[in-house]
């Protein structure tokens, strides 16, 4: 009944121009609430970034949460060169930097996914993949988009197994292959730009008579003797054996005709989905699946302390110098909304002890040299999970979250560190394991590798490693470790 007449209450304050609500309103209604988070920001891309930066810098508790993809998109763009002020450099880099500027200012990374919302009380609240539940006093949803599935047949079957979407990530699946590369878009040419000096032969499945990327972008692929272009074309299927796929069952749009070809992998670049699938039964979304903005020039949505930002929200422009702007709207507007509350300085301390920290993935120790190996090996009668990973591989950023969990859930059973593979120090005990992916998860017993698992891989999946591999089901190398 409380939360009910505080709900009322709520939706009465913010709806009347002529209504400021006090902070005592506020307080008022966050007796007893655990959790707390001033702005919550949903999705750590260019825009949810960027949103983060105005609450920081006015003191307010910030906190990101990165979800399966850290970083976004553009994580995965070989050159962004479309960021005012800033010289062309690698989608990577450029999020890195944008997130050491955001960590500056004091905002917080939670690895957690938000896995359900509920807008229709005050606080905002948010579930988290780990159980946790969050009261945001604001919301802003910044979870980008994802490439489009295109629905051939064999494409859910080999999803992952032959048929991807991030050139960075599976870039392993092209070496020495010959792949096929769908659309002819920007998208395709950064896949392409990825790709090319590992594959053997690139072929280019474009649905329509020309390429429809920019010209900026064509020229990079020019002279590149091992791409070939298909035109009025579409794939209609995939076949295989378990694991890999063989061939594409190709219709020309033109002829009428169909033909196979065959090729190792897949890369889909056809355009983007929103990610708007958690806000769904919560907030309008319009034909483009995306979430619906108020009108005029701000990222509200119709709920108040509710906003949206990016690709979710922007079914049109998707350039990264606008999802910037819209980013640090949001942020602004969220200042707007808390501001009308009062919540700021003396109202701030009073839920200072209330406010939702999240756990520091920093805290799983860092090894450098084979040395300090051998010798968390000797200090530990408990069997060794060392992750190799680097902070610019989109894929090492999403196992942060599992990371943290298994970290809890063997807490006695196995000790879990880290290596920084792009750290120069490192160089040797990276030679020694003969890591040549990332992320890379080596289990070792009493300084012996009995197992490793390479590549990104759910919590369902590590889990299931480790207690096969500590069991000893498996040994891959038996002679101990040397020192270096």
């Amino acid at each position: 009944m409380k939360s009910k007449i505080g709900l009322i209450f709520f939706y009465l304050f913010t709806s009347l121009s002529l209504y400021a609500p006090s902070a005592h309103d506020a307080l008022h209604l966050l007796e007893g609430k655990k959790n707390l988070i001033h702005v919550a920001i949903i999705g750590a891309g260019p825009a949810g970034l960027s949103a983060a930066i105005p609450p920081t810098r006015s003191g307010y508790h910030t906190v990101i949460f990165e979800g399966l993809k850290p970083g976004g998109e553009l994580m995965n763009a070989m050159v962004v060169e479309n960021w005012p002020g800033v010289k062309k450099d690698s989608g990577a880099h450029t999020m890195n930097a944008l997130e050491k500027q955001v960590k500056q200012f004091g905002a917080h990374f939670a690895p957690q996914e938000v896995r359900s919302v509920d807008f229709s009380q005050w606080p905002f609240v948010l579930t988290l993949s780990d159980g946790t539940s969050i009261n945001a006093l604001t919301v802003i949803a910044a979870t980008g988009a994802s490439q489009k599935k295109l629905g051939f047949e064999g494409e859910d079957t080999y999803f992952g197994k032959g048929i991807f979407t991030c050139g960075i990530c599976d870039s392993s699946f092209a070496r020495e292959k010959d792949i096929i590369i769908i659309g002819g878009n920007d998208i395709a040419i950064q896949r392409a730009l990825q790709l090319a000096s590992l594959a053997r032969n690139i072929t280019f499945i474009v649905p329509g008579p020309r390429m429809t990327a920019q010209k900026s972008m064509l020229r990079k692929l020019k002279g590149m003797k091992n791409i070939h272009y298909l035109y009025n074309k579409k794939i209609i299927g995939v076949k295989g054996e378990e694991t890999k796929i063989s061939h594409a069952e190709i219709f020309d749009c033109k002829t009428q005709k169909y033909s196979i070809i065959k090729t190792d992998s897949i890369f889909l670049s056809t355009g983007l989905t929103p990610n708007s699938e958690l806000f769904k039964e919560h907030l309008p979304l319009d034909q483009h699946k995306c979430i619906k903005l108020r009108e005029g020039r701000s990222q509200k949505t119709p709920i108040d302390g509710i906003m949206a930002a990016g690709c979710v929200s922007d079914p049109v422009y998707r350039q990264v110098a606008v999802v910037i702007g819209d980013g640090t709207k949001a942020g602004m507007d969220a200042l707007t909304f808390l501001s009308l509350w009062g919540l700021d300085g003396v109202s701030q301390k009073a839920i200072h002890k209330d406010l939702y920290i999240p756990p520091a993935s920093t805290s799983i120790q860092h090894i450098q040299t084979v040395s300090e190996l051998n010798n968390a090996t000797k200090r530990t009668q408990l069997p060794l999970l060392v992750e190799f990973y680097s902070p610019l591989c989109p894929s090492c950023r999403k196992m942060e979250a599992p990371l943290l969990a298994l970290r809890e859930k063997y807490k006695n059973l196995v000790k879990i560190l880290k290596v920084k593979v792009d750290q120069d120090q490192q160089t040797t005990l990276i030679d020694k394991q003969n890591i040549t992916i990332i992320p890379a998860f080596v289990l070792f017993n009493k300084g012996k590798e009995i197992k490793r698992l390479e590549g990104e891989a759910t919590q369902e999946t590590l889990s299931s490693f480790i207690d096969t591999a500590a069991k000893g089901r498996s040994k891959k190398r038996t002679t101990p470790l040397k020192n270096s």
